[in-house]
């Protein structure tokens, strides 16, 4: 599999086919049981089913801190900015371990949009986001391809368009 910048990579299929498995194998967190798999990207930011974000810090230094692991500079300023186009802007100060699932989702998406990297790894994005939320994943995954990022998104809910490449997995 050859990802292209602009293009988005579909993996598709019920739960238990493996769609968490091989986006895990691409970006070299898992070893597959057999052969190999090479991901060469210039920054490849993921976001999973657990957000990777700290409850006890509030939304504005968990962006702070991962776009520190990034080596990334963001102002403050640009960081509130984003929170708010993701409708988070009451969440400034407040813990993540007093967010809805919906709103962390949110704070982990924003965190990817910020850090700038080519390849986004998604892992069942739209779980726990709410309509408006799903639109703004459409939204900001069209952003990021139409500045020359690409992504792979493993999903059971279609998210790509007929032209975007989708790979169909089954369970065995």
């Amino acid at each position: 599999m050859h990802v292209q910048e602009g293009e988005l990579i579909e993996l598709n299929g019920p739960n238990g086919s493996g769609k968490t498995t091989l986006l895990r194998i691409l970006l070299g967190l898992q070893k597959p049981d057999r052969g190999k798999a090479i991901c060469y990207a210039e920054s490849i930011g993921f976001v999973g089913h657990r957000p990777g974000l700290s409850g006890l810090l509030t939304l504005v230094e968990n962006i702070r801190w991962n776009l520190s692991l990034s080596q990334c500079v963001v102002s403050d300023k640009e960081i509130r900015h984003r929170l708010a186009e993701f409708g988070l802007n009451q969440c400034f100060t407040v813990s993540v371990n007093e967010l809805s699932a919906g709103q962390v989702k949110r704070g982990a998406l924003c965190a990817l949009t910020l850090a700038r990297h080519s390849l986004w790894a998604l892992d069942e994005p739209m779980a726990s986001l709410d309509s408006q939320g799903e639109e703004l994943l459409a939204s900001m995954l069209d952003v990021h391809r139409n500045n020359g990022g690409a992504a792979i998104v493993a999903t059971h809910i279609p998210i790509a368009s007929p032209t975007d490449e989708h790979i169909v997995l089954g369970v065995a």
